[in-house]
């Protein structure tokens, strides 16, 4: 596993404003964040915008999109420990993983028995029509969560139908296929890339009854004009479902939301760089 901090202080990183940069870790102090072996993260943390609601006052959450470069079993388990490590009742992937088809692993698990809120999906996929290698990770808690007390945790060996990994021609296909500027993306393909952006990630973790899609996008020109199109459009995709946008500062970043019943668009902004993520599940 790598050295990191828990996740409770990865919260403290968000909120102080040091973001991790991808692939790296960001020094709060004396203590450090480092994304776990296996994985980098992609673009930025993106920071949850919570309702004004007193149900949520004093609470803060974000979610961390993952390019997995390892072995799918073995980089589930590697956060699944830090995630126990912190109380959180988070399974191994001996009980959180399983082979969806050849070639297409899944592991998955949610803790909501208590604070904070931890939410985990990886996905490696290497026969699908574009193979997949990804992940996300969410969490929300209150500002003033104590650390819980640490204790050692014996990761099991890792079942090896788990630990499936994306080959360099395989990981060439997967980055071939992402679309480039001006190109379609999202459920329906109701996106498009904008002018000087890149895509990050662009994937299905499989973790939604019908279907879903996440894209994480780096944008370097007008990155607010971006974020009202993409609001607009989902608007017209999803007319159905209100839109509601909220914006904020978070640390150092400065932050804007829109989120239905289907699908969550946000922008981060910091230190002279802008991330977008899409996120859809229906």
């Amino acid at each position: 596993m790598a050295r990191v901090l828990g996740l409770v202080a990865f919260v403290v990183s968000l909120l102080c404003g040091a973001l991790p940069s991808p692939g790296g870790a960001a020094a709060i102090g004396s203590t450090e964040f480092e994304i776990e072996e296996g994985s980098r993260l992609a673009g930025t943390v993106f920071p949850t915008v919570l309702p004004s609601s007193a149900a949520f006052r004093g609470y803060q959450g974000w979610t961390v999109y993952l390019d997995i470069t390892g072995p799918a079993g073995s980089v589930y388990d590697a956060y699944a420990a830090r995630a126990r490590m912190q109380g959180m009742d988070v399974p191994f992937s001996d009980a959180a993983c399983e082979v969806g088809a050849p070639g297409d692993v899944q592991c998955g698990a949610l803790n909501r028995s208590g604070r904070p809120t931890f939410e985990i999906a990886i996905r490696v996929c290497s026969l699908c029509d574009a193979p997949i290698a990804a992940g996300r990770i969410s969490y929300l808690a209150p500002l003033d969560l104590p650390e819980s007390q640490r204790k050692e945790i014996d990761v099991p060996a890792t079942r090896p139908e788990f630990e499936l990994q994306l080959d360099a021609a395989q990981r060439a296909s997967m980055l071939a296929a992402r679309p480039t500027s001006g190109e379609a993306f999202g459920l329906g393909d109701a996106f498009a890339v904008p002018e000087g952006g890149r895509v990050l990630a662009d994937t299905t973790l499989g973790t939604c009854s019908e279907e879903d899609e996440v894209s994480v996008l780096r944008l370097t020109q007008r990155p607010n004009a971006a974020f009202r199109t993409y609001v607009e459009r989902l608007r017209v995709a999803e007319n159905e479902n209100p839109v509601r946008v909220k914006r904020t500062a978070v640390g150092t970043a400065t932050v804007a939301q829109a989120r239905n019943d289907q699908s969550t668009v946000t922008l981060v902004k910091r230190e002279g760089r802008s991330f977008i993520a899409v996120d859809s599940c229906i």
